[in-house]
């Protein structure tokens, strides 16, 4: 019979398993974006019809000057449409077909005409029959749509708008028009870039979690757009904050029914199982995981030198020089949304009095001019030098900016925290040794 003293140690061990771990089961119920999903915009070409008949999809990237178009009838929507009409193709990783490749057919009934609405028609059984596919979807003035290919609400989708030639993108829009399309055209004829689409793919499902002290966005991939998620080797999946872009750098390939194991601010999640159909998925979240690519509490952190620009020359610094105080190392990169976020907060700390802190600013990517006047300019007392990508991988870091926080024995405190959140994680860990 079990006795009282271990009835609550046992509630005790339950309690602190339930702290370190859990298992959640989170629906996708997120379309997200990933950082690719920002920085990319895919310009669809559009052609005219050559009577009833469409060409095979151009393909850009393995097109010769010397190819010539192939052509295949089509059946076009009935009814009376004053503007001229045009054909394109977008991206469908579900479909193999020996005309269209990996591509869609749709069709335009306005790709012109900027200032009025256009139908937009999408052959979603490949018949090359536009009079069996349901309604058209209507775009509107400076509206995008969504182009859904399947009745799966999860399922990959293109978001699909009008292209508007400006002083930022007249440039690019000339160089597609002059010196990609126009050499490989082989008999097609192009309506222009400006009578184009602009299409980002919408692949990626997600959920956030908050459990009150800590919160999370998870995010998987459907890299081959056929709308099944978790393909092994393949799809991918992310962990970031919970209103944050996830990080494509970040990535894992999900093996066998989806599982994948990543590391987030010393947290291991192990995905058990992600839903084909982008219903949910299954992770075990683990906070006291020993962790396979980041830096562990409590360990103390590799030796590494880095550079610091010092007059007419750089000094090599070792790590195991600022010894006997906490350290707080700041590794980053300017212009990304979270330095600017940290900026203020990490130069208010090197302006600071650290008498117990040493303040190391850590750049990657920067020049050595940059580097050399930081300090100065924004009047800090931090050491300031560079962050090598041997420095990112002996610190086993997979984001950057991020932060160090070491104790005076160079034992790591915290890893991936953020410079506001330093003073009070000092305090904490003085409390916690009874100073």
């Amino acid at each position: 019979m079990m006795k009282a003293k271990d009835i609550v140690f046992f509630g005790l061990f339950l309690t602190s398993f339930k702290l370190f771990g859990q298992s959640l089961n989170l629906p996708l119920d997120l379309r997200l974006e990933d950082a690719e999903f920002t920085r990319l915009k895919y310009i669809t070409n559009m052609f005219y019809l050559k009577g009833s008949q469409v060409s095979n999809p151009l393909d850009i990237n393995s097109a010769k000057e010397q190819d010539s178009a192939q052509w295949k009838p089509v059946v076009l929507p009935k009814g009376n449409f004053p503007y001229v009409m045009g054909y394109g193709y977008l991206f469908n990783g579900a479909v193999k077909d020996p005309f269209t490749g990996n591509k869609t057919l749709f069709l335009s009934s306005n790709p012109r005409y900027n200032n009025f609405f256009s139908l937009i028609w999408v052959d979603k059984n490949h018949n090359f029959d536009f009079t069996d596919d349901g309604d058209p979807d209507t775009m509107k003035r400076d509206q995008s749509i969504i182009i859904k290919f399947t009745n799966n609400p999860k399922g990959y989708q293109i978001e699909l708008k009008r292209i508007y030639r400006t002083g930022k993108n007249s440039l690019m829009l000339h160089l597609n028009d002059d010196k990609i399309v126009k050499p490989i055209l082989g008999g097609r004829s192009h309506h222009g870039s400006s009578a184009s689409y602009y299409t980002k793919r919408l692949n990626v499902l997600g959920a956030r979690y908050s459990n009150g002290n800590d919160s999370f966005t998870i995010g998987v991939k459907d890299v081959n757009c056929n709308g099944i998620y978790g393909d092994e080797g393949i799809d991918e999946v992310m962990v970031g904050g919970y209103h944050e872009v996830l990080k494509n750098l970040n990535a894992v390939k999900c093996g066998k029914d989806g599982k994948a194991y990543l590391e987030r601010f010393n947290i291991a999640y192990k995905v058990k199982s992600i839903d084909p159909m982008g219903q949910r998925i299954q992770l075990y979240r683990d906070s006291s995981a020993k962790l396979k690519y980041s830096l562990n509490i409590g360990e103390k952190i590799p030796r590494f030198k880095f550079c610091v620009p010092e007059k007419r020359k750089m000094k090599r610094h070792r790590i195991r020089k600022y010894k006997g105080k906490y350290t707080f190392i700041y590794i980053w990169r300017a212009f990304s949304p979270e330095y600017t976020r940290d900026s203020a907060a990490f130069h208010a700390i090197g302006r600071s009095s650290n008498k117990d802190l040493n303040v190391i600013s850590l750049n990657h990517g920067g020049g050595g001019n940059y580097i050399k006047y930081y300090t100065k300019l924004y009047k800090t007392n931090m050491v300031s030098g560079f962050a090598t990508n041997y420095t990112i991988e002996r610190l086993k870091l997979n984001t950057v900016p991020t932060g160090i926080l070491l104790d005076d024995h160079q034992r790591v405190i915290a890893s991936g925290i953020r410079p506001s959140l330093v003073r009070g994680a000092i305090e904490k860990h003085k409390k916690s040794l009874g100073y």
